[in-house]
């Protein structure tokens, strides 16, 4: 999953407090209540996918949706079947486990269960490893928190898989004891609008950046550029660091005429990693590309 979002991070010391209130925290059961009103899709994933599981039932975040006050949450239900690892039992929420972050976008849905048993972590993991790779998953990241006065360390992993739930797996070794928690984040893609799709038969470009600009009537560029943007997908809003100005970059609007002189307007926004893509009437901005970048760039000389 190509990601575009603002992590909360923060000190251990401060996550004992906001952990706590993120990642839908269940203790142990691995069922959750469901939220949103209307007419919802659910999705499922991986029921009847293991012997022994444990139903998760994603929530918005109540950490992330305190941030975008103005934003209804995600309506759409989402339960995910994860494997239970032998022998483990119910665990109290423990604040102090760590995970990869938290996404701060407002189509998030997560949930988190803990847990807790006899063996070490590095078995703990290694057999999540396993029982999850047949379903396409790889370790996507890794990593450790923890606080230097008490030396108490928490190890984490995360497994991901392209168009699937990210897994966080995290553990606290202590007395003897592992306790370890799954924590799944699932982003609500939106549907990409008619609208936002540009038409076949585009024979002129305009491209204004600035003071300047750039008429191309390359018909290999132009059929390049339709392609790329139509081949986009609806970025994900969320929180990102980006500046106001990025150097002497700035935003390109551009004009697509078609063969009958029918003009299309759309936007290329302030680059932050990539451009993102309003398309004419469209609402809804598409998540570019460093291949449409690099062509929108060719023209700009920038």
């Amino acid at each position: 999953m190509s990601r575009r979002w603002a992590v909360a991070a923060v000190s251990f010391a401060s996550a004992m407090a906001l952990v706590a209130g993120c990642g839908a925290p269940l203790a142990g059961t691995g069922t959750g209540t469901g939220t949103g009103t209307g007419t919802v899709e659910a999705r499922t994933f991986f029921q009847g996918t293991f012997k022994s599981n444990v139903e998760m039932q994603l929530q918005p975040d109540p950490f992330v949706m305190k941030q975008f006050p103005n934003v209804s949450p995600p309506s759409k239900k989402v339960r995910v079947f994860l494997p239970l690892y032998p022998g483990a039992a119910p665990a109290s929420v423990n604040p102090a486990i760590g995970d990869m972050g938290t996404p701060m976008t407002p189509q998030l849905l997560d949930a988190t269960v803990y847990y807790q048993s006899q063996d070490a972590s590095s078995k703990i993991q290694s057999w999540y490893t396993r029982e999850l790779a047949p379903l396409g998953y790889h370790v996507a990241g890794s990593g450790k928190i923890g606080n230097i006065k008490t030396q108490i360390y928490s190890d984490y992993v995360e497994f991901a898989k392209q168009g699937a739930p990210d897994i966080d797996l995290g553990f606290l070794r202590q007395k003897n004891e592992t306790e370890f928690k799954l924590k799944v984040k699932y982003i609500v893609t939106v549907q990409r609008p008619k609208n936002s799709y540009l038409p076949s038969d585009i024979v002129k470009v305009v491209l204004t950046e600035g003071h300047r600009s750039k008429t191309v009537v390359d018909p290999a560029w132009i059929a390049g550029v339709v392609k790329q943007i139509n081949s986009l997908s609806p970025s994900v809003g969320g929180l990102v660091n980006c500046p106001s100005e990025a150097g002497n970059v700035q935003a390109v609007n551009a004009t697509f005429y078609e063969r009958s002189g029918s003009a299309i307007p759309v936007k290329f926004a302030l680059p932050c990693g990539v451009r993102d893509v309003l398309v004419g009437s469209s609402s809804i901005w598409l998540h570019g590309s460093v291949r449409l970048d690099s062509a929108i760039a060719t023209v700009m000389g920038t």
